[in-house]
C-alpha cells in the first residue's frame, strides 16, 4: 500500500463506509501515480495539473467535481492546505438534466422480463431497486439479517450520509421476495462494479437498449420524478428516498412523521410497484 493511500486510510478510519473508504483509496493510488512524488512534497500545483488532466482528456463533469472533492480529502489526510481556491475550481455545466432517467415503460421491461426469467438475485435487486430506489452502494450492502423473518420490514444502511430507514414491505412484494431470500444461504458480498455488470446483463436479457451512464441510479431518479409529479409530498419523497435534509431547509429538518404512515403514502401513488403484484 503506497504511503499516500495509507494516509488517507487513517483519516476516513472507521467512521466511513466500507465503500468510501475504497474510493478515496483507489483515487490516491490514482492520484499518486501521476503526480510520483511522496505525499511530504505535494503542491496545490498537482492539485491542479491533475485536474487539467481530466480536462484536457474530456471526462465527465461529475468525474471532474468528484474529483476536486477527493484532492480536499487527500490533502487534508496530509494535513496540508486545501489546494484550491474558489477561482481554480473550474466552471462545470449543470449535469442534473444530463443523467440518465429510466422511463416507466423501460422499467416495466425489466419487471416483466424478471418475473418470468430472472434468477433468484436479479429479482431481488430488481425488486429493491424498482421500489425502494437503492442505490448500487445499498444493494452491495443488502444481507438477509436486513430483512425481517416475515418479510414485514427491510432495513435499509444508506450511503452519501442518507437517514437509515426501515422501509414496510407490501405484500405483493413478499412472493418475489420469499424466493431468493430462500434460497439464497446469503446474499454475495459484490462491488458495486459487478452490481454495474448485473445491471447491464438484465438490460441485454430483457431487450431494453439502455442509454449513456445509465445504472441502477436512473431508476432512482424515475421514483423521485414519478413521485413527486403524482402528488407526493416532497418531505415524503425525501424521507422514503431516505435522504437527509438540507442544510438550511428547517422545514424538512423539523418533518415529524410516521415512517411507516409515509411509506404507505408512498405506496399509493408508486409508478411501479403495480408491476408486481
Amino acid at each position: 500500500m503506497s504511503t499516500l493511500e495509507a494516509r488517507v486510510r487513517e483519516s476516513l478510519g472507521r467512521r466511513r463506509s466500507k465503500l468510501t473508504v475504497e474510493q478515496y483509496s483507489q483515487f490516491a493510488r490514482r492520484f499518486e501515480q501521476f503526480i510520483n512524488k511522496p505525499p511530504d512534497a505535494l503542491t496545490p500545483r498537482d492539485a491542479l495539473a491533475y485536474i487539467d488532466s481530466l480536462i484536457e482528456a474530456k471526462r465527465a463533469p461529475a468525474t471532474i467535481e468528484w474529483s476536486v472533492a477527493a484532492l480536499k480529502r487527500v490533502y487534508r489526510a496530509c494535513g496540508l492546505k486545501q489546494p484550491f481556491t474558489a477561482d481554480d475550481i473550474p466552471k462545470l455545466p449543470n449535469i442534473i438534466n444530463r443523467q440518465a432517467v429510466l422511463s416507466i415503460r423501460d422499467a416495466q421491461r425489466l419487471i416483466y422480463w424478471a418475473r418470468r426469467n430472472g434468477s433468484a438475485l436479479e429479482v431481488l435487486y430488481l425488486v429493491m431497486s424498482t421500489v425502494y430506489g437503492l442505490r448500487r452502494g445499498e444493494l452491495a450492502q443488502l444481507r438477509k439479517a436486513n430483512f425481517a423473518h416475515n418479510l414485514s420490514t427491510v432495513d435499509i444502511n444508506t450511503l452519501k450520509h442518507g437517514q437509515p430507514r426501515t422501509h414496510l414491505i407490501p405484500e405483493p412484494l413478499v412472493v418475489w421476495l420469499k424466493v431468493p431470500l430462500g434460497t439464497l444461504k446469503e446474499i454475495p458480498d459484490y462491488s458495486t462494479t459487478t452490481l454495474s455488470l448485473i445491471y447491464q446483463e438484465i438490460s441485454e436479457k430483457a431487450g431494453h437498449k439502455r442509454q449513456y451512464r445509465e445504472g441502477w441510479h436512473s431508476i432512482r431518479r424515475l421514483l423521485n420524478t414519478e413521485l413527486l409529479a403524482r402528488g407526493v409530498p416532497p418531505h415524503f419523497v425525501n424521507s422514503f428516498m431516505r435522504w437527509s435534509a438540507p442544510r438550511g431547509d428547517m422545514t424538512t429538518r423539523y418533518f415529524q412523521m410516521d415512517e411507516k404512515a409515509i411509506d404507505r403514502r408512498v405506496f399509493e401513488s408508486h409508478p411501479l410497484l403495480e408491476f408486481w403484484s
